[in-house]
């Protein structure tokens, strides 16, 4: 025993040792917002135009900005990156429950009416206070991507499944890139495309006449088209630093003369000034305006200072040309306030400063943008940060007596271990639990996206991860139900004590433990990461930190049940069996209970009638989408079974036309098409390798299998006319 407590005591002092001198957790995950470093990890592929037709083939958007997090395969660009251009059949059921009752009545009424205000911390609009439920949709202005009638189409697809706010760009400015030269609203310094101008007069009258409305930003932070950059060097020339886009006179007159053309016009589809639209929702400043990093401290000037000032002056002069409509920032938020050693988020690395900018009284409302992928947060740990930085941001604009909105959250589940519906489940919940007055994500789309498609930020409506958004919009119609007398049920606020690590290389007890427990000279330990281990809070009464409980050993020799046995339980006074190191079976914390993961396969289904131009029903149709994860390929012949609460009548004599799609990780030939003959035999219908078990009249399967694994399973309503 004695030689086995010595080298359990050596390993444990080595890894130590190993730990102290490794680089800090700050270089090894830092943001990808933050510093910038050679990971290929960035987010502005978030906003890459994916695979296109050969005739319509886009060049690579560069990729101008990185940061650590841990995944070698998360790029900012992904953000961008659209799935392929849909076709028409491709578009998400319009006959969902409750549609045309929906659509009908906004029309009905004229489309949208009056404008929405705010009153204190809350949006009102025609006197009531209001939630909205939306989704960022950048892509609506690029003609080459999508054509007007599937402009159309995206309105009352997104308007039916309960979705009043949309936010897109305003903005498409340059020639540098092939793929959008013949559509860019701007080719040049205050030359404009009408044509684009029109797409986006219909993108407003579409939006009015389906009930949705519209945040707009005036231009990008990024490059991605043609953003601040552009303006810089199209007027200044090569070598100038973007954020003279802030200062220099006659870019910042540049940027107002757009934003005049557009604030002034009048759609040429309605015949409404835009400034009288209610369909406006917010004039937008930019999407995600602040400085690179060390900008501000290479010119000596306080942190978040240069932004702050080009807020006042572009809020006073959208303000002085319409004063119907709110104005946001379309920031992120970060702030400036947070002391030394307070981490990237809120030291003022990103030069701009949510609070500050919020108390100008010409900015209505917050926005803050959530990523927790690119931010370096451990997968396991996205709950608990959610909850720590929404509300914290919460707190500011409940301070300053202004709403905040959750405007942008997503991930790439090819670059972040986490089953996206429980990323939104949970984003969405954080939001929710500090009031947030609208949540979007990046970015819902009202078509069919493959799984493998779009660097995994897109999704469509009938895919899993629409179930949670579609839950959000539920929560937010009724919290603006609940608040129909003018006084909200008050909120429960979130959990904020957390201990969220700086990375996943060490726990936040071994952190803390390499410095003493004193976490405040380390700069990658501030408030936010691991204020448990670092005493800067108490836990709270009613959360279940069973996730932090570990029992890990100090050595391979024995296990923790062995080495805690051999001081009858009592580890307090054994040096290699402190806090870290078989917490479990030292008695100091209790491990979570087994709990069931998401589903190791997806099947999306759309089925329903088809009918002719003369209304008689000819037959029925299904789409069918398979999908599995990387850790569960299924090899072909699939067999797909369908449950559905009733058998198959022989009163519906229809014909079955299947369409099964293989997605993600199955593999093998699978029949394309294929069409029965009426009537069914009996209850059950083969079609190729698929047996179904459905009922023709109600049409609502309610379980899968694939292979006889239990899968999840979404419904919805197809309808194709004919003729």
């Amino acid at each position: 025993m004695i030689s086995a407590r010595f080298l359990v005591v050596v390993c444990a002092f080595m890894a130590t040792a190993r730990a102290q001198i490794a680089p800090s957790p700050s270089q090894i995950v830092g943001p990808a917002e933050g510093p910038t470093s050679d990971s290929t990890f960035e987010r502005n592929d978030k906003y890459k135009l994916g695979p296109e037709p050969a005739s319509l083939q886009k060049l690579t958007t560069q990729n101008f900005e990185s940061g650590s997090s841990g995944s070698p395969n998360f790029r900012r660009s992904d953000k961008y990156l659209l799935p392929s251009q849909p076709a028409d059949d491709s578009f998400a059921p319009l006959q969902n429950e409750g549609f045309a009752a929906r659509v009908a009545a906004k029309v009905e009424a004229g489309g949208n009416m009056g404008f929405v205000k705010t009153n204190g911390t809350y949006f009102v609009l025609n006197g009531k206070i209001t939630y909205f439920s939306g989704s960022n949709d950048y892509f609506l202005i690029l003609r080459n991507y999508l054509s007007d009638d599937q402009v159309k189409l995206f309105f009352r697809i997104m308007s039916g499944n309960g979705v009043d706010l949309i936010r897109t760009w305003g903005f498409l400015n340059g020639v540098d890139d092939p793929y959008n030269a013949g559509v860019s609203i701007q080719p040049s310094i205050g030359v404009f495309n009408e044509q684009s101008l029109q797409r986006m007069d219909l993108i407003f009258s579409e939006a009015s006449a389906n009930g949705v409305r519209i945040i707009l930003p005036f231009v990008n932070f990024w490059a991605d088209l043609g953003g601040m950059q552009w303006y810089v060097t199209q007027l200044l020339g090569p070598g100038h630093a973007q954020e003279e886009f802030y200062t220099n006179t006659t870019v910042k007159q540049a940027y107002k003369n757009y934003i005049h053309k557009i604030v002034t016009r009048v759609n040429t589809i309605t015949g409404v000034a835009y400034i009288n639209d209610p369909t406006v929702f917010a004039w937008e400043l930019a999407n995600e305006p602040h400085c690179n990093d060390g900008y501000e401290d290479s010119l000596g000037v306080p942190r978040g200072s240069i932004v702050r000032a080009w807020v006042a002056e572009m809020a006073a002069y959208v303000k002085s040309l319409d004063s119907n409509h709110m104005v946001a920032t379309g920031e992120e938020g970060y702030i400036s306030t947070g002391g030394p050693n307070s981490g990237w988020l809120n030291d003022g690395t990103k030069g701009v400063d949510f609070g500050l900018n919020l108390q100008d009284p010409n900015i209505d409302f917050g926005t803050i943008h959530v990523y927790p992928g690119s931010w370096g947060i451990p997968a396991d740990s996205v709950a608990e940060f959610a909850n720590s930085f929404i509300y914290s941001r919460a707190q500011i604009a409940n301070a300053t007596g202004k709403p905040f909105i959750l405007e942008e959250t997503g991930m790439d589940p090819s670059a972040y271990p986490v089953y996206r519906p429980d990323y939104y489940t949970e984003l969405f919940s954080a939001a929710q639990r500090s009031d947030a007055k609208a949540m979007m994500p990046w970015e819902l789309v009202a078509w069919h996206v493959a799984p493998t498609d779009s660097g995994g930020y897109d999704f469509g409506i009938d895919d899993v991860s629409f179930g949670p958004v579609a839950a959000a919009i539920a929560y937010q119609k009724n919290r603006t139900a609940a608040c129909a007398s003018g006084t909200c049920p008050p909120l429960t606020p979130p959990c904020t004590c957390f201990d969220v690590p700086p990375s996943s290389d060490f726990t936040c007890v071994q952190q803390a433990g390499f410095y003493g427990g004193n976490c405040a000279s380390v700069n990658f330990l501030g408030p936010g990461t691991c204020d448990i281990s670092c005493g800067r809070c108490t836990k709270c009464p009613d959360y279940n930190y069973c996730k932090y409980c570990t029992d890990t050993p100090p050595s391979s020799d024995f296990t923790c049940a062995q080495q805690a046995g051999f001081y009858g339980g009592n580890c307090s006074s054994v040096n290699f069996l402190g806090p870290g190191t078989c917490d479990a079976s030292c008695g100091r914390c209790s491990i979570c209970s087994a709990q069931r993961g998401p589903p190791t396969c997806q099947v999306n289904v759309e089925v329903g009638p088809v009918w002719p131009a003369g209304g008689t029903q000819q037959g029925t149709k299904m789409q069918m989408y398979l999908s599995s994860p990387a850790n569960n390929t299924i090899i072909a012949p699939y067999t797909v079974t369908l449950t559905a609460p009733a058998p198959f009548s022989a009163a519906y004599p229809w014909e079955w036309q299947a369409t099964i799609t293989p997605e993600g990780y199955l593999s093998g030939p699978v029949p394309g098409t294929y069409d029965t003959l009426r009537p069914f035999s009996a209850n059950i219908a083969t079609i190729g390798t698929i047996v179904m078990f459905s009922d023709p009249a109600a049409l609502t399967p309610t379980s899968v299998t694939i292979n006889n694994q239990t899968c999840g399973l979404i419904v919805s309503t197809y309808y194709e006319p004919l003729g």
